[in-house]
């Protein structure tokens, strides 16, 4: 199973590969600050990658912390749900009844069992995406690193707007930075709060 789920990120990667290179060159442009307005742009960006790059240094350190993060967004979407969606979902995965429970327990048990359960597998596609981006990037002079660095801002950008609180919670880590390897897995999750609660 484990070597399933990096096929498939493999697979997935390498089909981003033309987006990547648009955006790789779109970005090198904008880093060139040759256009009206480009210093702000080329500042942005400068940060943006020295963000990232610590971003990086964490997760090699200590992959946890991608765990954590993945358990924040879902954690948040679960955040979305009714108090009868809640329990009836609680009631279900943990067997028990749930009359006794407050929201924040029923929150916390529902985002470890879903951490437990899928967690590793997202976690490992999510790095082996990573790894594929960046060899393959290295290898062609960085112009594709340079398309990952702008998901990557994109992604934590829309992030900011979209769930605004939970931007701040993984913000000031510099983890929104890896948002993007996220986005496609726990797009359900993330999206959450945007459902009517009959299409769940």
């Amino acid at each position: 199973m484990d070597s399933k789920i990096v096929i498939n990120a493999i697979i997935d990667e390498l089909s981003s590969l033309p987006n990547d290179l648009y955006l790789g060159i779109e970005r090198t442009v904008q880093d060139l600050a040759i256009f009206s307005g480009g210093s702000k742009i080329q500042q942005r960006n400068i940060d943006d990658d020295k963000r990232l790059l610590r971003a990086l240094e964490k997760i090699h350190s200590n992959r946890v912390h991608l765990v954590n993060m993945a358990t924040l967004i879902i954690k948040n979407a679960l955040s979305y749900l009714p108090d009868s969606l809640l329990k009836e979902l609680t009631e279900k995965i943990m067997v028990t009844s749930v009359s006794v429970f407050s929201r924040q327990v029923m929150l916390l048990g529902l985002s470890e069992y879903i951490a437990n359960n899928l967690l590793k597998g997202i976690v490992m596609g999510a790095l082996t995406k990573l790894a594929v981006r960046l060899g393959v990037g290295s290898v062609t002079g960085g112009v594709l690193v340079q398309g990952l660095l702008s998901r990557a801002s994109a992604a934590s950008r829309n992030l900011k707007i979209k769930h605004p609180k939970l931007w701040t919670k993984i913000y000031s880590t510099d983890l929104d930075m890896l948002y993007f390897i996220f986005e496609k897995p726990l797009a359900h999750y993330s999206n959450m709060s945007t459902y009517t609660f009959q299409e769940l």
